[in-house]
């Protein structure tokens, strides 16, 4: 819901149903997309290739905590994290270790995923995403955030 309030979907796929505040089109797609991946996969490989996956998102959570924490200290925290940056860099350098312990097949899964995602953000979400912001900021009378 919140990528494709964000502008980082097209809007024919991200529009949000009122109903269940959702983009229902995306879901639907996506989850599309897994049945096919997960009918025709093996079971081993993408187990493997969803924790490599999830071991990515995390570390991306634990960088965005420390990049937050130095572009925005203003901002409340109803939850601040233990120890300050000490836990986000220990969680990077965690997760960092258990991914590269994963077999080089699933390495290899992971980096094609990672590269694809990462040229859409450069394509297509991150112009999106900014043109947005701009858009939000001028209607709630703000400056865009850097």
């Amino acid at each position: 819901m919140r990528m494709a309030r964000e502008g980082l979907m097209p809007k024919a796929i991200g529009r949000v149903q009122p109903d269940k505040d959702s983009p229902r089109l995306a879901i639907f797609a996506c989850s599309g997309v897994a049945a096919v991946i997960a009918g025709f996969g093996s079971y081993d490989l993408l187990a493997i290739t969803i924790s490599a996956g999830t071991i990515v998102a995390y570390e991306i959570v634990c960088a965005s905590v420390l990049r937050l924490r130095q572009q925005r200290p203003d901002l409340e925290r109803p939850f601040r994290v233990p120890l300050g940056p000490v836990v986000p860099i220990a969680g990077i350098a965690a997760l960092t270790g258990v991914f590269f312990l994963l077999p080089p097949k699933t390495l290899a899964i992971a980096a094609s995923w990672i590269a694809v995602g990462f040229a859409v953000w450069i394509l297509y979400a991150r112009h999106e995403y900014r043109r947005a912001v701009e858009e939000q900021s001028a209607v709630a009378g703000n400056a865009p955030p850097n």
